[in-house]
This record gives C-alpha cells, sequence and structure tokens, in this order.
C-alpha cells in the first residue's frame, strides 16, 4: 500500500486529471476529499482509480468525497470505509458520472449521494449540460449505521436538480432548498450488492432512491435489509421510464413505483412486495408491465 496521506484538495478548475494508487485519511470532520471552489471552479474529466480511503484513528470525517462543481468525472476501484455522519459519497455533479467495482462499507449515512443544487455550483445553468449517472459492479455493506448522530438515509440516493434556494433575509442563514425536479440524467445501477445484514442491526431508510429522471435501470445485484427501516427498499419517484431485471431483494420492506409511464420487471427473486402508485401489485417476483 502507498504511504498513507492526510486529505487531498484538487485544485480550482482542474482539467483531465487522473488520481490514481493514494492512500488517503481523513483527520478532521469535513471531507477527505475535496474540491477547490469559487468562480469558474468547475472540475471536468476528473478520474480516481485504485484508491483506499478511511478514517485516521479516532478522527471522524463526515465524507470521502465532497467536491462540488464535477463534470464528467469517474471513480474506478476504490475501496472506502469508516465515514461518520454523512456518506461515502455526496457529488454535485454536472454531466456524466461513474462509480464502477468499488467497495463501501462502515458508512453513517449513505454510500452514494447524487444532486445539483444551485448553491453548490459555480454555473447555475450547469445541470443542463446532462449524462449517466451510473453505480455499476459495487459493494455497499454496513452503510446507515447508527452511530454517534449518523443520519439514517438510504444507500444509493439519485436527486432530482435544486434550482431554487431560501435564506433568511435577516440573517442570511440557509432555511431550506427548494423542491427537486427533473433532471435529464439517466440513472442505471448494475451488478451491485447492497447488503446490510441483521446482525449489524442498521438502522437506515431505505436502499435505493431515484426521482426526478427520464430513465431508471436497476439491473442484476441485489438488495437487501434485515434491519428497522422506515422507507422501501427500492424507491422510484416520477422517473419515466423504470426497468428492474434479474436483482435479487430481500426484505421487510417493499419496492415503490410512483409516477413512471413505463414500467418493465421481469427476473428477479425474493418475495418482496412491489407497489405501483399506491397498489400492491404482489411479490416482485411475479414481474410486472405497464407502459402508457
Amino acid at each position: 500500500m502507498p504511504m498513507m496521506m492526510n486529505g487531498l484538495e484538487i485544485p480550482a478548475g482542474a482539467h483531465d486529471q487522473v488520481y490514481e494508487n493514494l492512500a488517503i485519511q481523513g483527520t478532521w470532520t469535513g471531507p477527505v476529499v475535496k474540491c477547490e471552489d469559487g468562480a469558474n471552479s468547475i472540475h471536468k474529466n476528473i478520474k480516481f482509480r485504485r484508491c483506499f480511503i478511511t478514517a485516521k484513528l479516532g478522527a471522524t470525517p463526515k465524507w470521502a468525497f465532497r467536491p462540488y462543481d464535477m463534470e464528467d468525472s469517474e471513480y474506478e476501484q476504490l475501496v472506502i470505509e469508516q465515514m461518520r455522519k454523512e456518506h461515502a459519497f455526496y457529488l454535485n455533479v454536472i454531466g456524466r458520472m461513474r462509480i464502477l467495482r468499488c467497495r463501501v462499507s462502515d458508512v453513517d449515512a449513505q454510500g452514494v449521494q447524487i444532486a445539483w443544487r444551485i448553491n453548490e455550483t459555480s454555473d447555475k445553468e450547469s445541470y443542463k449540460r446532462v449524462g449517466l449517472h451510473s453505480v455499476e459492479q459495487c459493494n455497499f455493506t454496513k452503510v446507515g449505521l447508527p452511530n454517534g448522530d449518523g443520519r439514517r438515509s438510504y444507500v444509493l440516493t439519485f436527486f432530482g436538480k435544486q434550482v431554487a434556494i431560501h435564506y433568511d433575509p435577516v440573517t442570511g442563514k440557509l432555511l431550506d432548498m427548494g423542491p427537486r425536479s427533473r433532471w435529464d440524467c439517466p440513472v442505471l445501477v448494475k451488478d451491485t450488492v447492497i447488503d446490510n445484514r441483521a446482525i449489524w442491526t442498521p438502522q437506515l431508510r431505505g436502499g435505493i432512491v431515484v426521482e426526478h429522471r427520464p430513465l431508471f435501470e436497476l439491473l442484476g445485484g441485489s438488495v437487501s435489509h434485515d434491519g428497522v427501516a422506515d422507507r422501501p427498499l427500492v424507491h422510484s419517484y416520477k422517473n419515466d421510464i423504470v426497468r428492474i431485471d434479474g436483482t435479487r431483494f430481500h426484505g421487510n420492506k417493499q419496492v415503490n413505483i410512483e409516477g413512471a409511464k413505463d414500467i418493465d420487471i421481469a427476473n428477479c427473486t425474493g418475495n418482496v412486495q412491489l407497489v405501483v402508485d399506491g397498489v400492491k401489485i404482489g411479490p416482485i417476483s411475479n414481474g410486472f408491465r405497464l407502459s402508457a
């Protein structure tokens, strides 16, 4: 293993950079990997390969990655563990984004959160530069642990865009983000394992949530959660097309689909219930088709 380095900061506006074979430890409560921001700080075509990211002994980093303005980024063969309070990946992305063959474990909140938020970008219209957001051949274990003040969350979250933000007119303090809305970036989760066994007794909201996208595909892999959960294993909300094929499911919660125009579910296993627009369809292993 290469020598352990304390954090990594990507220079503002970096282009066509590959960071590989790094061992990085978080030494404080912020992100282990972050980007310098400010005007014209969009980072384009950034790749991470074969890196190990963890917490320094006694430290409690919130995130492994928390970069803003990342356009056309890729994360391949990373090992991420021991992130406290927040997420392994919190990415405010532009264009395409691919997470490939990564292993994430022992994370208090989400494994991956993908978003576009207007207060986290230097280009207020960068959401118009679209691309595929994919998580492929990855493994997530012990994600959503109730450690400390960890926020229980979905393991994988793909939000719509947020183009409004509300501040207190007197103090200037951030009050809340505006509602999320359609973002024309399709989502693919392929051959990925989400494994939260009862022995770990994790508490989380659910397995996968995808919302306001033109296409959501969940192909192969498995989604299982034996602990306490107050949300579905998979929740699809206002995605035009939903395709689930060959995925294994296990847990007490359902697969929930709302507002889809076209649904194709086939070759799945497990007795998890499928619910479409509030109607219980039956075990997901039975398959389902809906076409507008």
